[in-house]
């Protein structure tokens, strides 16, 4: 729910709660036994409806008015035709359903048309990065003699509103061009001609593209890490001195969560972490703007059980061990190795979150002293046998809902048994 919220992006690869015939959603990873029965789908989207509506509204509503009008306008008559300032090629459209435009992300699959349908929109494009645009001419169409392998192509790339910019070789005359574009949820008009006839007349819209985190390719989740690492490390002044407005420092982002502003136990708690998440995404991208905030599907590490430990997630390369070393003092290996506690002894810094015993941002009954980030997966000597949340764990807050229609016992009911099981899981047990 919490991924699936600005307007600005789109989220790929979520699986495991939803069944096999879902067209947003990848097979892979998929368990059978925690499929919720058909005859349930309807309620159950009806109730993810209702959260994320309720999310975005409260979170942020330009996304949601860019929703709306993308849901009703984003159709690439319609936007080229009210872009009739624009310098487009003006050509006969012969022959153009012969060829068909395909678009991806240097080093990643295209998105698959059923989530674009999803999504409504005919292709995307992601900012900040290199996305490689593809003239193919189309399997049943004919006649084949229109092939793009000789003849020159003449592009024409062009945003519709005054956020968009994009840079590509104007002189390139190939089938494949690579492109950069600037401006979540800007649509861009992409034409291509041969001999003054136009093959290509397609809308892309763009959008930040949110992946499982182990689908990200190794250098791209590097550049996540090492962005997140700096919102760990580095303290909110020189954070801003050097990334500007948008910078947030892990311990702000900490104190926020952790408030007696009741983010938890609540109503609250559906609509002001997705708020939060966003301003952590808007962080990230101050760092690097090629960074998307990836997401981690817990569910898919469920079948691991007593186990848990051992998903990739905790590696040293990733987030870390949870399973660390007394001789370390518990504390986490790899890249956030030397991450520290908010410390906040006088309580001055940050007056309205909760603080440990020992001046720590963090649960008042927290006992340790260490200042440094510690896990353990175990309790006096003896290991924790719990596993992850799994599909079950949500199937009964929503078969609960079901039954007695209660909203608010819906939102502790998802707190406890999902979200407040995960902080404890894999932030430390003690």
């Amino acid at each position: 729910i919490a991924v699936a919220l600005c307007g600005q992006s789109i989220d790929i690869g979520m699986s495991s709660v939803f069944d096999e015939e879902s067209t947003l959603l990848p097979k892979e990873g998929f368990d059978k036994s925690e499929s919720t029965p058909k005859s349930q789908k309807p309620k159950w989207f009806a109730v993810l409806g209702l959260i994320v509506t309720a999310t975005v509204l409260l979170t942020n509503k330009s996304s949601l008015f860019q929703f709306q009008k993308d849901s009703t306008t984003n159709t690439n008559q319609e936007i080229i035709e009210a872009s009739s300032n624009l310098n487009l090629i003006s050509s006969s459209k012969k022959k153009i359903e012969q060829h068909k435009l395909s678009t991806q992300r240097l080093g990643y699959d295209p998105i698959v048309s059923e989530t674009l349908k999803v999504y409504k929109i005919s292709h995307v494009v992601e900012p900040d990065t290199t996305m490689i645009l593809k003239i193919t001419t189309c399997d049943d169409c004919g006649d084949t003699s229109w092939s793009n392998d000789n003849n020159d192509i003449i592009w024409s790339i062009q945003p519709i509103g005054d956020i968009g910019t994009v840079s590509y070789d104007t002189t390139s005359t190939s089938s494949t061009i690579h492109a950069l574009f600037k401006g979540a949820n800007e649509n861009f008009i992409i034409q291509a001609s041969i001999n003054n006839v136009l093959i290509i007349n397609e809308v892309a819209t763009c959008k930040y593209i949110r992946r499982e985190l182990r689908t990200v390719n190794s250098k791209d989740r590097l550049r996540y890490i090492n962005a997140l690492k700096i919102m760990y490390t580095l303290n909110q002044d020189d954070g801003e001195e050097k990334y500007g407005d948008n910078f947030l420092s892990s311990d702000h982002l900490v104190a926020i969560h952790n408030t007696d502003a009741q983010f938890h136990g609540n109503l609250y708690f559906f609509t002001s972490h997705p708020a939060l998440q966003i301003k952590f995404e808007k962080s990230l991208l101050s760092i690097d703007a090629g960074v998307v905030l990836n997401y981690w599907d817990f569910m898919k590490d469920a079948s691991l059980g007593r186990d848990w430990a051992t998903s990739e997630i905790y590696s040293d390369e990733m987030f870390g061990p949870v399973n660390t070393l007394e001789e370390d003092n518990y504390r986490v290996s790899g890249m956030f190795h030397d991450v520290k506690l908010v410390a906040d002894e006088d309580s001055t810094k940050f007056p309205h979150a909760f603080h440990t015993p020992h001046g720590y941002l963090g649960s008042t009954t927290m006992t340790t002293p260490a200042k440094y980030l510690q896990r353990s997966n175990s309790y006096c000597g003896f290991r924790s046998t719990q596993g992850q949340v799994d599909g079950s764990h949500m199937i009964t807050c929503l078969d609960n809902y079901e039954n007695d229609h209660d909203f608010r016992q819906l939102d502790i009911c998802f707190e406890e048994k999902v979200h407040a099981n995960l902080h404890m899981m894999h932030a430390g047990q003690w």
